[in-house]
C-alpha cells in the first residue's frame, strides 16, 4: 500500500496512522495511539513494529513517532542486515546500530566520525570545540589538528582564569603571563608526569617545580668524588671478608682468610707444587719456624731453579690480587730469589730480593691480565744448596676503610666508626655488587648503628654554608641490599631529613629532598643503613632544585681530587737502584688501589739523588707513553754528590691510567728515587 498525498489551493496535506485523535501539522505523518492492522508494503500489528519497504521514503515536513514504552525508529539493509536505530526513553535518546556493526556520522557523503563497533572513535579530520564569542575556530577553541597547514596536529587552549581542583583532579588551561611572558599552558595537579607505553614515569615536575628526567638532561654534582674512585686513606683488604688478608697460619686459616692458593702453608707436604725447572722439593721444618713446615727448594742445576703451584687459578682481568711469600736462607747462603706468577707462556716476576737468616715476608700487588695464573717461586744463582719459602698467599684485594677506631673514608666522604667501607669493582652486566652508569660502588658493612654509615659534604665553615641556605636540595643515589626497609637516605641541616626506606632486594633509587633554613645550614647528606646489613652504593648525586631523578648521575668532566693522605709508590719508593729504561707501572696496583683505573693526570711529588751525581746525567723522569710529552722531571744531575732534586707536577697517563718511568744511574745501586702521589684528575 502507498500514499500520495497532494495539496490543492483548500486542501492540507497530513496523514494520520492509528487511533490518535491529534490533528498532525501541515506536512506531517503521524502514527500514534494503537494500530490493529494495516498494510504498508508490508505488515503493521499489535505486537510487530511497523515495516516499510521502499526504494525511497522523504518528507517535506516534520515526522513524529511518540508512545510512553521507548518508541524508535530502525532502518534496515536487508543485504547485509544492518540496523541502525534512532530511539528514546524517559531517561535518554540513543543513535546507533543494533547489529555488530560500526556507526558512521557524515556531512556532504563523506564520514566525519566513526565509532567501531568494539567502541573505537576515529576521527579522520579536524576535532574544534568552540565556545565563547567570535567566529569558528578563533574563539574559545580545544582543537586537535588544524587546517593550516604550519598548524598541524596541534592542541588549542582558550585563555581563561585558573580553575580551581582538588587533591583527586588535574587541569590544563592557558593563562596570559603578562608582560613578555605573554599566553603560557599551565598544567596543574600534584605532580605532572610522563610516561611510556608501560606507564612506567619517564619524566615527572613534582608540585615544588623538580625536574625528574630518567636519562633526561643532567644537573651539577655537588659531591666530591662521587663514583667512589680515589681512596687515599685505604688499606688493602681482601675483597670478600673486607677483613686484613690472613698472611701466616696453617692452611686452613690461610684459605679461610680468602687465600687461592693450595697447600700454601705447606702443611701437607708438597701436594700442590711441582719442580718446574732444575729443582727438587721438599717439606721439611725449619728453625726457627715460620708457620709449621716449609717448603725447601734445592738446587738440581742451572743458574736458576724453579718451584711452581701445579693447578691453574683463577683470575678476573682487571682485578687486583696480592701476592704473599715468606723467605729465609737455606744452606746455599744469603742469595737473589724472585717470586710472581705464570702467565700461561712465561713467568712474571713480581718480588726481587736476598734472602736472609731469618723468615721474611715479601708483598705485591697486581692487576690480573689473564684469567688464570700459578704462583713461581725462584732461587736465582747457581750455588749448590737450598732455599726455604713459606706461607704463600694469593688473595683478591680492594681498597677499604675498615677500622673501627676511624672515621676516614674514600676521599670527600667519612663513616662511622664501626661500619666497613670497601671499594667494588664493576661486575659488568650482572649488577651484583656494582650498578650499570658506574666503574666502581661502595660496599658498606654496618655494625647497625642508628647513624651514617657513609656520609658526606661535611662542612661547618659560613662562606660554605652561605651557598645553601634558602636553596632546595635534593639527594639521590642508587641502593642495594638483601633486604626491605633497610636502606635510607638522609639530608642534615639542624635536623634528620630522610627519604623512604628501600622496598626490595634489587638495585633501587632513592631520593629525598629539603629546603634548607637551619642556621647551622647543610653539614652532612649521606646513606644510613639501619640494620646489621652489607650494602651497597652507587652514583650518589646532590643537586640544586627539588629532583634528580634516576639515570641522571653525572660527575664533573675532568674532575680533581685532592688525595687526603699522600700515599708512596711501591715501585718507586727505594734506594739503590740502577739504570732502567722506560717501564710502564701499572697506577692502580702500584698504589694499592688508592688511584683509579683510567685515571687522566696524576700529580706527584718526586725526589732523586745519586751519590756521583756531581760530574754524571742522573735523574728519574715519566711519560704517559712513548707519544706524549714528559712533563715530570727530577734532575739530580750537577748536583753535589748525594743532593735531593725535587719536583712536583701533573704527569698525564695513557688510556688505562697509567704511566711509564725512566731512572739514570750514574753507576749500580746509585740512585735512590722516592715517589709520592697527591691528587688524580679523573675523566
Amino acid at each position: 500500500m502507498s500514499f500520495n498525498i497532494t495539496r490543492n489551493a483548500t486542501k492540507h496535506k497530513k496523514l494520520v496512522i492509528g487511533t490518535s485523535t491529534t490533528v498532525p501539522a501541515d506536512g506531517d505523518l503521524l502514527v500514534d495511539g494503537t494500530v490493529t492492522a494495516a498494510a504498508l508494503d508490508g505488515t503493521l500489528g499489535a505486537t510487530t513494529p511497523a515495516t516499510v519497504a521502499a526504494t525511497t521514503v522523504s518528507a517535506s515536513g516534520n515526522m513524529l513517532i511518540s508512545t510512553a514504552s521507548s518508541p524508535k525508529l530502525d532502518v534496515t539493509s536487508t543485504g547485509a542486515t544492518v540496523t541502525n536505530t534512532v530511539q528514546a526513553d524517559d531517561g535518554s535518546g540513543y543513535l546507533g546500530t543494533a547489529t555488530n556493526h560500526p556507526l558512521s556520522l557524515r556531512t556532504n557523503s563523506v564520514p566525519r566520525l566513526t565509532i567501531s563497533s568494539a567502541g573505537v572513535l576515529t576521527v579522520p579530520g579536524n576535532v574544534a570545540f568552540v565556545s565563547g564569542s567570535g567566529s569558528g575556530t578563533t574563539q574559545g577553541r580545544v582543537q586537535i589538528g588544524s587546517t593550516t597547514a604550519s598548524d598541524n596536529n596541534s592542541l588549542v587552549f582558550n585563555r581563561g582564569a585558573a580553575p580551581t581542583i582538588d587533591a583527586s583532579h588535574a587541569a590544563i588551561f592557558c593563562e596570559n603571563g603578562g608582560g613578555d611572558a605573554g599566553e603560557s599552558l599551565t598544567l596543574m595537579g600534584d605532580a605532572i608526569k610522563f610516561a611510556n607505553e608501560g606507564g612506567t614515569a619517564t619524566a615527572r615536575i613534582t608540585s615544588t617545580g623538580g625536574i625528574y628526567e630518567v636519562g633526561g638532561v643532567l644537573k651539577e654534582n655537588l659531591l666530591t668524588n662521587s663514583g667512589f674512585d680515589v681512596w687515599s686513606n685505604s688499606t688493602l683488604v681482601e675483597a670478600t671478608s673486607g677483613a686484613a688478608p690472613v698472611q701466616t697460619g696453617a692452611d686452613a686459616a690461610l684459605t679461610a682468610g680468602g687465600s687461592l692458593v693450595v697447600n700454601g702453608g705447606f702443611d701437607s707436604a708438597t701436594t700442590g707444587w711441582v719442580d718446574a725447572f732444575n729443582a727438587s722439593l721438599a717439606n721439611v721444618t725449619p728453625s726457627p719456624v715460620q708457620t709449621g713446615n716449609c717448603l725447601q727448594l734445592t738446587r738440581g742445576g742451572g743458574s736458576y731453579q724453579t718451584a711452581r703451584a701445579s693447578a691453574d687459578i683463577a683470575t678476573v682481568v682487571g682485578k687486583l690480587y696480592q701476592l704473599s711469600v715468606w723467605v729465609m736462607t737455606g744452606t746455599s747462603g744469603d742469595e737473589t730469589f724472585n717470586a710472581g706468577y705464570y702467565d700461561g707462556s712465561s713467568d712474571v716476576t713480581l718480588i726481587t730480593g736476598t734472602s736472609s737468616g731469618s723468615w721474611v715476608q715479601y708483598t705485591a700487588v697486581f692487576e690480573a691480565t689473564i684469567t688464570a695464573t700459578k704462583p713461581v717461586l725462584k732461587k736465582m744463582t747457581a750455588t749448590a744448596g737450598t732455599m726455604l719459602f713459606d706461607t704463600v698467599t694469593l688473595n683478591e684485594v680492594v681498597p677499604g676503610c675498615t677500622a673501627a677506631t676511624s672515621e676516614l673514608g674514600p676521599d670527600g666522604w667519612a663513616k662511622t666508626g664501626d661500619a666497613q667501607l670497601t671499594r667494588m669493582h664493576s661486575d659488568g652486566a650482572t649488577e651484583a655488587v656494582t650498578k650499570l652508569g658506574s666503574f666502581y660502588a661502595t660496599k658498606i658493612v654496618s655494625a647497625g648503628s642508628a647513624h651514617y654509615e657513609l656520609k658526606g659534604l661535611q662542612y661547618a665553615e659560613p662562606w660554605h654554608l652561605s651557598k645553601f641556605r634558602g636553596r632546595t636540595i635534593t639527594l639521590g643515589c642508587w641502593v642495594k641490599t638483601d633486604a626491605a626497609s633497610q636502606v635510607k637516605l638522609n639530608i642534615f641541616d639542624g635536623d634528620n631529613r630522610f627519604s623512604a626506606l628501600n622496598t626490595g632486594t634489587g638495585w633501587e633509587w632513592l631520593e629525598v629532598t629539603r629546603t634548607v633554613t637551619s642556621g647551622t645550614g647543610v653539614r652532612t647528606v649521606g646513606v644510613w643503613v639501619t640494620d646489621t646489613k652489607t650494602a651497597y652504593v652507587s652514583q650518589p648525586m646532590l643537586v640544586f632544585g627539588s629532583a634528580i631523578g634516576s639515570g641522571n648521575y653525572s660527575r664533573p668532566s675532568g674532575e680533581i681530587v685532592w688525595f687526603e693522605n699522600r700515599v708512596p709508590s711501591n715501585a718507586l719508593n727505594a734506594t739503590g737502584f740502577s739504570d732502567v729504561a722506560f717501564t710502564t707501572l701499572n697506577t692502580e696496583a702500584d698504589s694499592d688501589g688508592a688511584i683509579p683505573k683510567g685515571a687522566a693526570a696524576l700529580f706527584m711529588l718526586g725526589e732523586a739523588n745519586d751519590s756521583v751525581s756531581s760530574g754524571s746525567d742522573t735523574w728519574m723522569r715519566l711519560q704517559g707513553n712513548s707519544d706524549m710529552d714528559r712533563l715530570f722531571y727530577a734532575s739530580c744531575a750537577g748536583l753535589d754528590n748525594g743532593k735531593i732534586a725535587r719536583n712536583n707536577s701533573w704527569q698525564p697517563c695513557d688510556s688505562n691510567g697509567d704511566f711509564q718511568y725512566q731512572l739514570e744511574a750514574s753507576g749500580s745501586g746509585t740512585l735512590d728515587v722516592y715517589l709520592n702521589y697527591t691528587g688524580v684528575q679523573l675523566r
